[in-house]
């Protein structure tokens, strides 16, 4: 009764809370190391790994967060999972890998060089996979349908402020997924290159 009970209390709670729409406040994202800087592994079958599901806290997120609501899309669905929340967290709902989860913290998470880590994700890889891109996207049934966006909770706001953030992918076998820059250019000189 207790868990039930408090479910309800988060779910009214998270449905009250005030919202930003705004996208560049942060992100919450897919890696393949804690500090969210590894974002293809390539893996064979029968192989074991670890995906790590973190908040990037930048913008109004540079302060921490207390919570977040989101799911992962794209994650084989016949590979074994252990999944695994932040052990600071006192409220878990759902699945991260399924329709989607909300979690919250009683302080605020800081992480470590603007990084917090939300969940693990330890899996067996059963099936072969090529070029397959994990996505994190919106809870299927957001507590709050005018975001149905990954979203975050900023720390010490005067009421919980859920910012809608953008979703960061990971990939699995897919090597040329991953950009690690662009240089801006003109387009002049872009199509110099093919004269």
């Amino acid at each position: 009764m207790r868990s039930a009970l408090c479910a309800i209390v988060v779910s009214l709670g998270l449905d009250a809370a005030p919202s930003l729409a705004q996208s560049d406040l942060g992100s919450v994202g897919l890696a393949w190391d804690p500090a969210g800087e590894v974002c293809n592994l390539n893996i064979g079958v029968d192989d074991t790994a670890t995906l790590y599901i973190l908040a990037y806290l930048t913008g109004a997120f540079a302060g921490g967060i207390t919570g977040s609501e989101f799911r992962v899309t794209g994650f084989p669905l016949d590979w074994p999972v252990n999944v695994t929340p932040n052990p600071e967290s006192v409220v878990t709902l759902g699945n991260p890998l399924g329709p989607g989860c909300n979690i919250a913290f009683p302080t605020c998470q800081m992480g470590s060089k603007g990084v917090a880590l939300l969940y693990t994700v330890q899996f067996v890889a059963t099936s072969p996979v090529n070029e397959q891109v994990l996505s994190v996207i919106g809870h299927a049934t957001p507590s709050n349908p005018q975001f149905p966006c990954p979203r975050l909770i900023i720390c010490d706001s005067p009421a919980d402020l859920w910012a809608c953030s953008d979703g960061r992918a990971a990939s699995i076998n897919h090597p040329d997924y991953c950009v690690t820059g662009v240089e801006s250019t003109s387009w002049s000189a872009l199509r110099s290159l093919y004269r």
